[in-house]
């Protein structure tokens, strides 16, 4: 082909993919296919050096680098250079799809900078912008050391972000908020709560509330004596009425768990007891005794009643007080000692104090535990005394030889006065024991000797019966304690079933006076 310069070439013939273009090489000319010059001559065809700034005007255009296939654009310096994009267009730096602005660390100093401009009269902005159709998009700064932020005042330790208006602007300044800064405890009224708290410029109050009445709960007020009460309506009065005549109903003798409030005006009446299956201990350790008052109503004196196991209403032991017309006082101390069995409550002192009339210091009677019966101790009757036996005999009974029962004094009988037959067995020797019966029978079955009695006491009478069997003429020697008439000892009947009787009487413990009465039937 012919030669032409490229000055020539007027460009009114555009270059297609069948245009040749021919090249000089050397001393030689190539001729190139546009796409096999495009590799060669193009700006990315190798790389290469800037030789001064460049600039690319956009135009109005857009600048798109894309890369398809995955591969990755990278803009890189050394000497901690960078990239910088500058304008007053928002510019938007895309991988995939992913709005991102990454470094590759490198080193310490690798960093990625956005930076507006540095006019100081310049009203520019830097927007990173998190949002996206989804409902989850954050905007996430994640550093491994630190998050530094810069401001134009200075932070300094303890400093912290403020909203310095409702636009979003903040600065760094000093913390002054510190919270609760005091505490104040108070005393309030009646309240549904005992304890209730507020918070008023940074000072937290806390009020413990006064009991005030109905439904209202808290701590008992003051003013309280021992001669008060707490009245319904939280208020102390002293009472002038025991009747409940106003409001609800007084609480039934038997509380079963039933709470019922008072009202103004209202108390508790003695008769309000709770039925409680627990012990009650009224009192303390104190100084001061618990006492447990029960008062009588109408005509009718208090009781205190005990129940079996069984409870009520089964059985029980009730003590009642005094009658109101006896008009007495008295308090019984009950023993120090422990009881024992066959022993009763006595009276061993007793203080006349104030006297039965007085309520306040009655007299007071201590008891003791004594023998129950009524001969433990000597005793003085106090008037003429009576024992009944009606249907039922009294035996004065020992259980040791030789006791006595006295009377020094005269001793009356209307009606008999007898002493039981003793009846002794034949023997050839016999020795009578007056503690056996003053009145003794013997029937002789042979000769028998009388020994000398024993348990003899002077001034007594006796008497000896002396029966003959059936067969009779049995004889009987005396011993030398029988005294007769003319120290001449009778001759007894000998007849079968004969009887005499020989009356004694003690003039000492070895003399027995004896007479005799002879020759008796004894059928």
């Amino acid at each position: 082909m012919a030669n032409i310069k490229f000055s020539g070439f007027d460009g009114t013939d555009p270059i297609t993919s069948t245009s040749i273009l021919v090249a000089a090489k050397g001393t030689n000319n190539i001729k190139f296919t546009p796409t096999e010059l495009a590799p060669l001559v193009g700006i990315y065809a190798a790389n290469g050096t800037l030789s001064s700034n460049r600039t690319i005007t956009m135009d109005g255009k857009t600048l798109a680098m894309s890369s398809p296939g995955g591969n990755t654009v990278t803009f890189g310096g050394a000497n901690n250079s960078g990239m910088i994009i500058t304008g007053g267009n928002n510019y938007i730096v895309s991988s995939n799809g992913t709005y991102a602005i990454s470094s590759i660390a490198t080193s310490t100093s690798d960093a990625i900078v956005l930076r507006t401009s540095a006019n100081a009269s310049a009203d520019t902005s830097i927007l990173i912008d998190s949002r996206s159709p989804g409902g989850n998009a954050d905007l996430h700064l994640k550093t491994a050391t630190k998050l530094k932020i810069d401001l134009p005042v200075a932070a300094a330790v303890g400093y912290v972000l403020k909203a310095d208006d409702v636009d979003g602007n903040v600065s760094w300044d000093a913390e002054t908020d510190t919270g609760v800064t005091g505490v104040t405890l108070a005393v309030g009224t009646g309240q549904t709560s005992p304890l209730t708290e507020s918070i008023t410029n940074r000072e937290l109050t806390i009020t413990s509330n006064e009991y005030g009445g109905a439904s209202e709960i808290g701590y008992v007020p003051d003013g309280g004596a021992n001669t008060t009460f707490l009245r319904g309506d939280g208020t102390w009065v002293t009472p002038t009425d025991t009747q409940n005549t106003t409001g609800p109903a007084n609480p039934s003798a038997t509380i079963s768990g039933t709470k019922i409030d008072g009202i103004a005006n209202t108390f508790m009446r003695s008769d309000a007891v709770p039925a409680l299956g627990s012990t009650i201990t009224i009192g303390t350790a104190g100084t001061t005794r618990g006492i447990v008052s029960i008062e009588g109503g109408s005509s009718s004196d208090a009781q205190l009643k005990l129940h079996c196991s069984a409870g009520s209403p089964q059985h029980a032991v009730t003590i009642e007080g005094p009658a109101h017309s006896g008009g007495n006082n008295y308090i019984v101390k009950l023993p120090t000692g422990l009881p024992a069995a066959g022993k009763v409550l006595e009276v061993d002192t007793y203080v006349a104090n104030g006297g039965g009339s007085d309520y306040s210091n009655p007299p007071l009677a201590t008891m003791k535990w004594a023998d129950g019966s009524i001969y433990s101790t000597n005793g003085n009757l106090t008037g003429a005394r009576t024992v009944t036996m009606g249907a039922h005999n009294l035996t004065f009974a020992s259980t040791t030889a030789g006791q006595e029962v006295k009377f020094q004094k005269n001793v009356r009988i209307d009606g008999q006065s007898y002493t039981p037959l003793e009846t002794i067995s034949s023997t050839a020797s016999w020795t009578p024991d007056w503690d056996s019966g003053n009145v003794q029978t013997m029937e002789l079955t042979a000769a028998t000797t009388i020994n000398n009695p024993s348990n003899i006491e002077v001034g007594a009478t006796y008497i000896i019966i002396l029966k003959q069997d059936s067969e009779g003429s049995h004889t009987v020697t005396w011993g030398s304690a029988y005294n007769f008439p003319g120290a001449t000892a009778p001759t007894l009947t000998t007849g079968a079933n004969k009887a005499d009787v020989i009356t004694l009487v003690a003039y000492s413990s070895t003399v027995l006076m004896c007479t005799s009465v002879l020759d008796f039937e004894t059928t």
